[in-house]
């Protein structure tokens, strides 16, 4: 039966109500748009100390809510950004990691950060796409990626990734979606701009059957902890880009992106949550 979970302390939101595919009206298409990476992101997204959604408590929470996986597992993990994650999977399961992105730097940043932990020859950089992957069918017993699917679109990020796991594999998968039926305009916009696949709960089983999966767990990351180690830094890397000025064309649309999707998680982030979905062959 699927669960959903939070850190502990703080109660995770359950989606209420009959949850609908609310952002993208054109529904009928199974195909979601690859979005490019903007070079204005990397930089204004460099170095913060925590990219995207995730927290490593948070991380090794979601571990333990795997099922057993065989011994020793083979584990890749898709869009790895600096590789918090991968060395916290690495550190666990005490095997190796694809660690994969296509952005070169960020895989520099994991190849450091692994070896500062100490599992170095645990971690196996691999510059590539999440969209092509070389590996054969049947490769995985664990496929980990907490914020690629935003790359690709959940729909095609499970129908991509569902041969690679071997029959008793998990994939486990972060994507931003809705709490709530009929999201204000405001909000949805906004979301259609820059994620036009993020949808709702019911939706997100939909979608995994679609794909040959069924979700057996998910797990919402808490509101005060994604403001923490997320909303927060960012906010303050805004404030210094710009004090210090000269922004060219490209970085100072990002900034205001950005600038609007703190506002929208200031005013609109009990609508919305970053869930992970472990998810098996059906």
């Amino acid at each position: 039966m699927q669960r959903q979970h939070g850190c502990p302390g703080e109660s995770a939101q359950a989606p209420k109500g009959n949850s609908r595919y609310l952002v993208m009206q054109a529904a009928a298409s199974t195909e979601e748009p690859t979005m490019p990476l903007d070079p204005a992101t990397c930089t204004i997204f460099q170095d913060l100390p925590r990219p995207g959604g995730s927290v490593d408590g948070c991380t090794r929470d979601i571990i333990r809510l795997l099922p057993p996986l065989r011994t020793p597992p083979a584990i890749i993990d898709l869009g790895c950004g600096r590789g918090y994650q991968t060395i916290t999977l690495a550190a666990h399961f005490k095997a190796p990691v694809i660690a994969l992105d296509d952005d070169q730097a960020a895989i520099d940043q994991t190849v450091e950060a692994a070896a500062a932990a100490g599992v170095s020859a645990l971690i196996q950089p691999r510059l590539g796409s999440i969209a092509a992957l070389p590996d054969a069918p049947g490769s995985f017993d664990l496929i980990w990626s907490e914020c690629g699917v935003h790359r690709v679109g959940l729909e095609k990020a499970l129908g991509l990734w569902e041969p690679l796991l071997r029959p008793r594999g998990v994939m486990v998968v972060g994507a931003c979606g809705w709490i709530l039926p009929d999201p204000p305009a405001e909000a949805a916009g906004f979301w259609q701009r820059i994620y036009p696949g993020m949808t709702d709960t019911a939706n997100v089983h939909a979608i995994a059957k679609r794909a040959g999966l069924r979700i057996d767990d998910s797990y919402s990351l808490p509101r005060s902890l994604w403001r923490k180690e997320y909303f927060e830094p960012l906010a303050r890397r805004i404030v210094r880009y710009r004090k210090e000025g000269g922004l060219d064309a490209a970085a100072e649309r990002r900034i205001q992106q950005a600038e609007t999707e703190i506002s929208m998680f200031d005013r609109w982030g009990d609508r919305f949550q970053y869930s992970y979905y472990l998810l098996r062959r059906a």
